[in-house]
């Protein structure tokens, strides 16, 4: 999971600097030095793993961070503060990582299934499948992370889930 969340963060991190270095650093067109702090807090958001050794916790806590990040209001509404011409090459790569989720989908779906502890806990196993079926129906990448926040909480044991969840997923 931690390596899809660094796949976003690195696309977005590569489209962010390519746009700040192949536009002209007029104050007026855009807002220059808020696409450099994003810039900066990706970079930052990507060598945090760096830091620490390995402990679940802290493994739980990043991914949280990093979804936060991404499904916060600044990356919400990067559009917003793009260069002329640069919207539509924006979203076109929203829509590519939107597609590369969805590849990826059965591979993060069979790494869920690896933090059902006990297995005897069909709510749990029956939640993620439910989960996983929302994640390749959502169009929208900001639908998506959503569903992979609350995922993530389960599988850290920071949700509980009971069979009224699942059907109120559904």
């Amino acid at each position: 999971m931690n390596s899809i969340l660094n796949h976003i963060l690195q696309a977005s991190y590569r489209f962010v600097t390519q746009m700040l270095q192949e536009t002209t650093a007029d104050p007026e067109s855009y807002p220059r030095e808020k696409l450099k702090t994003y810039a900066e807090l990706l970079l930052r958001l990507l060598h945090i793993d760096d830091e620490l050794e390995y402990d679940e916790e802290y493994h739980y806590n990043l991914m949280l961070k990093k979804l936060n990040f991404l499904k916060g209001r600044t990356t919400k509404y990067l559009s917003t503060y793009l260069p002329e011409g640069w919207v539509e090459v924006y979203m076109k790569n929203k829509q590519d990582i939107v597609v590369w989720i969805d590849e990826s989908a059965e591979e993060l779906h069979d790494t869920f299934r690896c933090y059902i502890s006990d297995e005897d806990d069909h709510v749990k196993y029956q939640y993620f499948n439910e989960g996983f079926d929302d994640l390749l129906r959502a169009n929208l990448i900001q639908q998506k992370l959503t569903i992979l926040l609350d995922l993530i909480k389960v599988a850290a044991n920071r949700k509980k889930v009971s069979f009224t969840d699942i059907y109120m997923q559904t």
